[in-house]
């Protein structure tokens, strides 16, 4: 639940901020039978532009995603979900336009579906569907198996004042679908720690840029923002949203030039947790 991210974030009673010099320890507790309610949503917008043997093309592509589903904690190491039981809303949807098409939705690749993931010592994640979506749905596939990603990889190593900043990029690297020669560079900040609906609330900013290197030699730069809301006695993200770009670009000299690049958006949120003594609370 680690891409849970909101801007123009609207709860009642902020109390005032806490002193800037109290010191705040953040740890992921998740629990064994654990169950998470929660919902994402990622848009996008992206234009590119392909030339080759002097023929260009131009293609513009819009997309969105909705993930809503029930997690079931079966495993845990270190406060992190290793293992989980995810059972995707029907209601879990894609859609996409290209260029100018009409537009297409159609149900998530997992919609209706229930799946057990599990995180492996090397950090990769595996599920048991039966089957695996198309290489045109393989962002239902990423969107699932992110359900895995600890929050802890957001948080420091030490306790932190209001105002301190530390890097995430090793944490953040491992589950980010990396290859070999790609390179990532994050930072958090704890921007303020409030008393929100009785409870102790912080908000974390990230920062983040990724190179990536595609085939045919064509280099994506992704920069992005993420704003996260968190419950410090439960050490979870329950909110969060993220804007960012993303650019492609070929070195000369490649006999197929890529160019172009477009924005794009994330929100994700906790509907719903239980705690350890299973009741059923609101974020």
């Amino acid at each position: 639940m680690r891409r849970a991210i909101l801007f123009g974030l609207v709860l009642g009673c902020l109390c005032p901020s806490v002193w800037a010099d109290d010191k705040y320890t953040l740890r992921e507790k998740v629990h064994d039978g654990q169950v998470i309610a929660l919902e994402l949503t990622n848009d996008g917008n992206f234009k590119t532009r392909t030339s080759e043997s002097g023929q260009t093309s131009t293609r513009q592509q819009k997309v969105k995603q909705y993930l809503k589903a029930t997690m079931t904690i079966l495993a845990v190491k270190d406060g992190s979900a290793t293992s989980a039981r995810v059972q995707v809303d029907p209601g879990s949807y894609d859609i996409e336009k290209d260029d100018d098409a009409p537009i297409q939705k159609s149900a998530c690749w997992y919609a209706g579906k229930t799946v057990v993931l599990t995180r492996a010592d090397d950090e990769s994640v595996k599920n048991d569907a039966k089957g695996a979506p198309p290489e045109a749905r393989k962002v239902d596939l990423d969107n699932l198996n992110d359900l895995l990603s600890p929050d802890e990889d957001m948080y420091p190593d030490g306790p932190v004042t209001v105002g301190d900043s530390w890097e995430v990029s090793e944490k953040l690297a491992r589950h980010s679908d990396l290859n070999p020669g790609d390179k990532l560079l994050a930072h958090v900040r704890l921007d303020w720690v409030k008393q929100i609906d009785g409870k102790q609330m912080a908000q974390l900013t990230c920062v983040c840029g990724i190179i990536r290197y595609q085939e045919q030699n064509v280099e994506e730069d992704d920069e992005y923002t993420s704003v996260m809301l968190v419950e410090i006695a439960a050490g979870q993200i329950v909110r969060a949203d993220s804007t960012g770009t993303v650019k492609y670009l070929t070195p000369a000299g490649e006999a197929m030039q890529v160019s172009g690049g477009g924005d794009f958006s994330g929100h994700c949120a906790v509907l719903s947790t239980s705690p350890p003594s299973g009741a059923t609370t609101q974020p």
